[in-house]
């Protein structure tokens, strides 16, 4: 407790350094996107030169997660970085072997590709958070997100507050425009 407690207390005075071991911790499953947003680095082609494109196996998955929990007190689970998460057809297993050791699991994602049987088997799974980039403005937020279909992503955040609402899930979804 007093690894939190210290963060903690870093972050609220804004400490350069923080005093204390990381709770927090990215991993990517998947570096691929199905959308080519003009903001980000992800959308040009020559980063893949450098990283390649593949998809981590779950085994990989849990083998580093083992070695996180070894060494810190591993609190939350971000399952994103450059890719579309959901692109990982076996995402929800990912997000279940967290929550199976109470980690708190979120992405970030489009949102696109989350139709109501996708958004039930995510929160079934143990999703907590999900960030997404949206706007009010279709032909803005077309303009932005090349392969990016406004309706598609409206739908999907739909879906996803749905099946929260159904399962009585704390799901939280983050927009930011």
């Amino acid at each position: 407790h007093l690894n939190r407690v210290s963060t903690g207390i870093s972050y609220l005075l804004q400490r350069e350094r923080v005093w204390g071991q990381p709770i927090f911790f990215t991993i990517e499953t998947i570096n691929t996107c199905n959308f080519r947003c003009i903001y980000c680095p992800q959308s040009d082609q020559e980063h893949h030169f450098v990283n390649g494109r593949g998809l981590m196996s779950l085994e990989d998955f849990k083998n580093i997660v083992a070695n996180l929990r070894s060494c810190f007190d591993v609190r939350i689970v971000s399952l994103h970085r450059d890719g579309e998460p959901l692109l990982n057809k076996r995402l929800e297993a990912y997000i279940s072997h967290l929550r199976d050791l109470g980690i708190y699991v979120t992405v970030s994602s489009n949102c696109s590709l989350v139709n109501e049987q996708r958004a039930k088997s995510l929160i079934d799974a143990g999703l907590r958070m999900v960030g997404t980039d949206f706007c009010a403005d279709a032909s803005l937020y077309e303009k932005l997100r090349a392969r990016g279909v406004w309706v598609d992503t409206l739908a999907g955040i739909q879906h996803l507050l749905r099946a929260a609402v159904e399962a009585r899930s704390d799901l939280r979804i983050v927009i930011k425009d």
